[in-house]
């Protein structure tokens, strides 16, 4: 149970991989590798923020989200924007979206070194509960505020113009623009919104395992896998998908080698693969798609 339950908790913090890389792909069809150097920048710049300067947590995470979304809008402006325009092949657009998650992480390794950082908080030395069932203050945090985010995100889709136009994004990209039913403007929303969900988890990572140049491949490898594993494009599916994945690793852990963490997880996602090709949950969540 104890284990069960701690996988749900790290379950949470992949929701908010999962679900941001899901909208950002389902609604541009752009495989985001650089979804992961948004998630190492913003951790690297709440631990300067909030542990170097002193920054209060609320003021540092919000100027996080913002760096975070800029980041997101300033990558469809400045490359994915220009190679869809000059008609590059999506292969193109991916390895120039993996040429960036490079280019940020050896500049984050350049600036802040190669060891491990840590952002100190009462949230990642508390715990609640008694007994055999304590968990970490951190985690229940973290899975607060993904439910919070997942409320906000949901209502943001389903009861704004801006938020319906990325519906009709996702559910037809070239019918959409064929019939000019969103701009522009909607991708940038779109990569402002996936980027925000994200930095929030690179915060929580700061804080809860610490900082490395190359943690940025974690989000995108758990992010990717619990969105495909659901059934990517979809909340409920990416929720479900994470919570899977979450789950299935902490339990794994008990009886394998915690090496083989990344191996268990693209694991999981083959069996899934060559059987529902679409995700678990793809048919069942078609009432909560983006």
């Amino acid at each position: 149970m104890q284990l069960s339950a701690n996988g749900l908790l790290r379950g949470a913090f992949y929701v908010l991989l999962a679900v941001s890389f899901g909208l950002i792909f389902s609604s541009t069809r752009t495989f985001h590798f650089a979804h992961g150097a948004t998630f190492s920048l913003a951790g690297y710049l709440f631990y300067t923020l909030h542990q170097t300067l002193g920054w209060p947590i609320g003021v540092a995470l919000a100027i996080v989200c913002g760096v975070g979304a800029l980041y997101g809008i300033a990558l469809e402006m400045l490359l994915y924007r220009p190679l869809r325009l000059g008609r590059a092949p999506a292969f193109v657009i991916m390895i120039a979206s993996l040429s960036a998650f490079f280019i940020t992480e050896v500049f984050l390794a350049a600036v802040y070194g190669d060891g491990l950082l840590r952002v100190s908080h009462s949230f990642s030395t508390n715990f609640v509960g008694t007994g055999e069932f304590r968990f970490p203050l951190l985690r229940l945090v973290i899975a607060g505020t993904s439910l919070a985010a997942l409320v906000l995100l949901f209502l943001w889709l389903t009861s704004t113009r801006a938020g319906v136009k990325v519906r009709a994004l996702a559910s037809d990209p070239e019918l959409a623009d064929a019939l000019g039913m969103v701009s522009q403007t909607t991708r940038y929303w779109v990569f402002a919104v996936g980027s925000v969900m994200v930095s929030v988890a690179g915060a929580f990572y700061a804080t809860d395992l610490g900082l490395v140049p190359h943690m940025g491949i974690v989000a995108l490898l758990y992010g990717s896998v619990a969105a495909m594993l659901g059934g990517i494009g979809s909340i409920a599916g990416g929720v479900a998908g994470a919570m899977i994945l979450g789950v299935s690793m902490d339990v794994g852990m008990y009886f394998i080698s915690g090496q083989w963490q990344d191996a268990l997880a693209f694991g999981i996602l083959i069996l899934v693969m060559l059987f529902r090709p679409s995700g678990l949950f793809a048919r069942r969540t078609e009432a909560m798609e983006v």
